[in-house]
Parts: structure tokens; sequence; C-alpha cells
């Protein structure tokens, strides 16, 4: 259960500070809406903490690309992969 507590709060303060920074680009990097990610620029690491800890052993984060798109980025040079994630991840979101 501690991993996904760490997971989970990561992640949260990870996409508390994008949303900070630029909230357009906090909705590809996170795949989270705006909403969700004002609500969580105005928490504060308790708040975080908490959160992370309710959730138990379930994960907040989850893969959002297809098998066909792994595929691709698997045999991709490693230089290319960012790049081609966050084509596919700004495409979903439009």
């Amino acid at each position: 259960m501690g991993d996904a507590v760490s997971i989970n709060r990561a992640f949260l303060i990870m996409a508390r500070e994008a949303a900070r920074a630029n909230n357009a680009s906090a909705e590809i990097a996170t795949g989270l809406s705006s909403q969700t990610l004002e609500r969580l620029s105005g928490m504060t690491i308790d708040e975080i903490e908490r959160l992370a800890q309710s959730m138990g052993d379930v994960s907040l984060i989850t893969l959002r690309l297809d098998d066909a798109e792994i595929d691709r980025l698997v045999s991709m040079a490693p230089s290319a992969r960012s790049a081609y994630a966050v084509s596919v991840l700004a495409r979903e979101a439009a």
C-alpha cells in the first residue's frame, strides 16, 4: 500500500506545481481537467497528503496511450519518445 500512496502523493504535488506554473501545459502533462488542476493548485501539502493516504492501494495515475501508441513508442529512438508522447496526448486533449 505504501507504494501507491507515495506515487499518488508525488503525482498530486507535481500536478499542483504544474497548475501553478502554467495550467495549459499542465492539462497535457497530467491528463487532468483545468477544473481539477485549479482545485489542486489551492491545496496545501497536508491536504494532498490526506488525499493520497485516503486512496489506499488505488492509483490516481493511468496510462493514457493505447496499445498501438505504446508499441510505436517502444520502437522509436529514445530521443524521439517524449515528443511523440506529447503529440499524442495533445491531440487527445484537443
